[in-house]
């Protein structure tokens, strides 16, 4: 039982962060690619109180889904598609978080120059489960001596 708390901690404190990351590299590479333009990496604002605020509201409620998720997967997956399959749950969760927050629409398929939304958040949303969940396992191997 103490594993499963401990596991839907991790998510619920170190996902929406790597969602955060990811998010910023992913925007910051789309912007690179398309116009050239380095404009959109960020760097030290990703730890401001705002963009903290706005990152743990969006991203903590697919972060302990996705823990709860990957508490329960444990029993039938293990090792790299265990991490797979709780990374796209990751992303499925985070899109349907976002839907449900801020409703669809054009702006979340995006037009044009305009990277989709969906798709960066689905895509945060996945390396952030994945890297919890692959972290969570790291972790237990590393307290357990292996």
């Amino acid at each position: 039982m103490m594993r499963v708390v401990l596991r839907i901690l991790l998510f619920v404190a170190v996902g929406p962060y790597v969602g955060l990351l990811t998010m910023a590299l992913l925007i910051g590479g789309h912007t690179l690619i398309t116009t050239g333009s380095t404009r959109d990496f960020v760097g030290p604002e990703l730890m401001s109180p705002g963009i903290l605020l706005i990152t743990y509201t969006m991203g903590g409620l697919p972060a302990l889904i996705a823990g709860i998720a990957a508490s329960v997967s444990t029993q039938w997956i293990a090792g790299w598609r265990y991490w797979l399959t709780i990374g796209v749950a990751g992303g499925v969760f985070s899109v349907a978080v976002a839907w449900a927050m801020v409703g669809g629409g054009p702006e979340m398929l995006g037009t044009g120059e305009q990277a989709p939304i969906a798709a960066l958040v689905g895509a945060s949303g996945a390396v952030a489960a994945f890297v919890c969940a692959a972290l969570f396992d790291g972790l237990s191997a590393l307290a357990r001596g292996r």
